[in-house]
């Protein structure tokens, strides 16, 4: 299924902008910091390559988190989906 909604963005021109995605990063970055329970945010124990490796993993989920948001949100107006409840 993934094909599909890669095939569907792609003729569709859904991308996820690095505005959108910097805006996500930022957000959950935030996020995190406020929840001290969460130590994820502590980067002063990474070493540079894991700290490059720690950020660009968290775009590449904030890039597909972003993209299938659009497709979905694309699918539903395309297809007039109407929401039950």
């Amino acid at each position: 299924i993934t094909r599909l909604f890669e095939q569907y963005a792609n003729q569709h021109g859904i991308v996820a902008e690095e505005s959108e995605i910097d805006t996500w990063t930022k957000n959950l970055d935030n996020a995190m910091r406020k929840d001290k329970n969460l130590t994820a945010t502590d980067t002063d124990s990474l070493t540079p390559e894991e700290a490059a490796e720690l950020k660009a993993m968290r775009r590449d989920m904030a890039r597909s988190i972003i993209t299938q948001w659009k497709i979905n949100r694309n699918t539903t107006a395309q297809f007039n989906y109407r929401q039950i409840g």
